[in-house]
C-alpha cells in the first residue's frame, strides 16, 4: 500500500468517526433546530479539522512500507487522534449543557417583579 492509499484510508475512518459523532451530537443533545443558536457547529467543524490534521495528515508524511516502526507510529498517530477526539467530544458536550442553562436561570428574572399604576 502506497503513502496515498493509506493517508486515504485513513481519512474515510476519520470522516465516518466525525459523521457518526455529528449523527449523535445535533439529534441528541441539540433537539429541535437548538444546534443553531447553541454554537455547536462550529465546534463541530474545529474538531472535524483538527482529525483531519491530525491523523491522515500525520498518516501521510509517516507512512514508508517496509519501515520497522510503522506500526509504533501508526499507534501514536491513532492515540493522538482519539485523545484529540474525546477533548472535542468533551467540549461540544459542555457547550450543549452550558447553552441551555443560561436560558433557563436567566427566565424568571425577566419577568416585572411588581406591576405599579402610575398616577
Amino acid at each position: 500500500m502506497t503513502r496515498y492509499k493509506a493517508a486515504a484510508l485513513h481519512s474515510l475512518l476519520s470522516l465516518a468517526l466525525i459523521g457518526l459523532i455529528a449523527a449523535v451530537v445535533v439529534p441528541l443533545w441539540h433537539p429541535w433546530g437548538i444546534y443553531r443558536i447553541s454554537g455547536v457547529l462550529p465546534l463541530l467543524a474545529i474538531l472535524a479539522g483538527v482529525q483531519f490534521a491530525t491523523g491522515p495528515l500525520l498518516t501521510l508524511i509517516t507512512y514508508k512500507p517496509g519501515k520497522k516502526t510503522l506500526r509504533l507510529d501508526l499507534a501514536v498517530i491513532g492515540v493522538l487522534q482519539l485523545g484529540f477526539l474525546g477533548v472535542g467530544c468533551i467540549r461540544c458536550g459542555n457547550r450543549a449543557r452550558y447553552s441551555w442553562s443560561p436560558a433557563i436561570c436567566a427566565w424568571p428574572s425577566s419577568w416585572p417583579m411588581k406591576w405599579r399604576r402610575s398616577t
